[in-house]
C-alpha cells in the first residue's frame, strides 16, 4: 500500500510493487476495511466459531 502524498507518481508506486495506491491517509483511512491488508470484520469473527474474542 503507499500514499500519493508523498510527490511520487501512482505508476512508479504500483511499479515498485503497491497493491494498493491512495490519495492521502484519509483516503487510506476512508477505504481501510477494503485495503488489501484489511482483516476479518469483527462481525464475521464473532459469528464464526474459533474466531474473535
Amino acid at each position: 500500500m503507499a500514499l500519493l502524498s508523498g510527490g511520487i507518481p501512482r505508476a512508479d508506486l504500483e511499479r515498485a510493487g503497491a497493491e494498493a495506491v491512495y490519495r492521502d491517509v484519509v483516503d487510506l483511512l476512508d477505504h481501510l476495511d477494503d485495503s488489501p491488508r484489511a482483516g476479518p470484520r469483527l462481525a464475521h469473527a464473532q459469528e464464526t466459531p474459533g474466531c474473535g474474542p
